[in-house]
Formats: structure tokens, C-alpha cells, sequence
């Protein structure tokens, strides 16, 4: 078996994944850790990519797990990246964060209600009207912790990348309301594919996948 690995969005975990049907793939999760205080996105990463072990890797990041892919690609030697409802680039930032990074707003927000489920989050992550999605959605916020949580936001809002170091796949959905579709460059496109997509269009993606791997 293929093995791959797999970073999954903010503060989820493997569970993210498992609606995905992808044989003869033997998947390495690689878990979220605690950033030490004042942490680079460049030496998390050199944490993160610790657990890869296989030379050449091909990696998998949803959203966040995205950025992390190609900061650990810039690191080491990659003979695949696939970005699913992630970002490449600069460019590929929404207005929103590219401001928050100038003046700060991120650090105004009040963190703590990002782990109490709540029809706003429910939105963005595009999931109002599938139950079971909402529940996942629920339990994995629910286990965030509040440290990791503002750094990682943090980091996303002040991420500045223009060189992607290995080939990229970038699966994104039209119905993204967290890395809108109309600024990214994707190479497969998920009609009404939210920035959840890899569990409510998980057949589509799991397709993707199956080719890319």
C-alpha cells in the first residue's frame, strides 16, 4: 500500500478524512501539537514533518493543514502537495485577513466562542443543512485548545508565501466562504463545495484523490 500523509484543518483531527474512500492508500495522519510560545510557522512545520518518515512524501492538507503542507515542503523534499479548501499564496488571501494582518482585528476577536458550536461557524464552514456534518463540526471545536487556537489564527492572517517548492494539486469548492473560490486557483473545481467539502462532497473529493494518488 501507498502510505500518504494527511494534515487536516484547524484543530481537527483524522476524523476529518474518514468520509473519504481512497484503496490501496495507507494514510499517516499527522497530529496537531501545542506551539511553543512565540513559534514560527517555519519551525512548527519542522516539528509537524517529524513524524514523516518515507522520502519523497506526498502529503494531503486541508485548510490550514494546506499552509502547513507547503511550509514543510519548503523544508524537505515533497513529490506531491494536494490542498483541499486551502490557499497557496499571498495572492490567495482574502481581503479580510490581508487587513486583519495590518491592523490587528484577529486579536480582537473572542477566541473562546470559536469552541462553542454556533450557527456563524456553521456557516462558514458551510454545513447548516447536513446534521451529521454539524455534529463532527461540534466535536472538533469543542476539543480546541485556546493557545493553539491564536496561534494558529495568527499565523494564517499574517501568512506571507509566493513559492510553492513542490507540484501542487489544489482542490477547491465554489461555495467556500473561508478561502473564497473567485480568489484561488484551483486545479479541480467542487461545484458547491464548501470549505467542509471533504465531508459533504466527499465522493467528489475521494474521486480527485483516487486519480491524484
Amino acid at each position: 500500500m501507498k502510505k500518504v500523509y494527511f494534515i487536516s484543518g484547524l484543530g481537527a483531527d483524522e476524523r476529518a478524512f474518514s468520509k473519504l474512500e481512497l484503496p490501496g492508500i495507507l494514510p499517516h495522519h499527522i497530529q496537531w501539537k501545542i506551539p511553543n510560545h512565540n513559534e514560527t510557522i517555519e519551525a512548527y512545520a519542522k516539528r509537524m514533518r517529524e513524524e514523516i518518515t518515507e522520502p519523497n512524501p506526498v502529503i494531503v492538507g486541508l485548510s490550514f493543514g494546506g499552509l502547513i503542507a507547503i511550509e514543510i515542503a519548503k523544508q524537505i523534499p515533497c513529490k506531491k502537495i494536494i490542498l483541499i479548501s486551502s490557499i497557496k499564496n499571498t495572492r490567495e488571501k482574502p481581503f479580510i485577513f490581508k487587513l486583519s494582518a495590518a491592523a490587528g482585528l484577529h486579536k480582537l476577536l473572542p477566541t473562546a466562542s470559536f469552541s462553542k458550536p454556533n450557527q456563524l461557524l456553521h456557516y462558514f464552514f458551510g454545513v447548516q443543512k447536513h446534521p451529521r456534518v454539524k455534529e463532527m463540526v461540534n466535536s472538533l471545536l469543542t476539543n480546541l485548545n485556546p493557545d493553539y487556537l491564536n496561534w494558529s489564527i495568527d499565523k494564517i492572517v499574517n501568512w506571507q508565501n509566493e513559492h510553492v517548492p513542490a507540484p501542487a494539486i489544489h482542490i477547491h469548492g465554489t461555495a467556500d466562504k473561508i478561502f473564497p473560490f473567485e480568489k484561488v486557483k484551483a486545479d479541480y473545481t467542487i461545484k458547491n463545495g464548501s470549505h467542509f467539502m471533504v465531508w459533504t462532497k466527499a465522493t467528489e473529493v475521494s474521486a480527485i484523490l483516487q486519480k491524484e494518488l
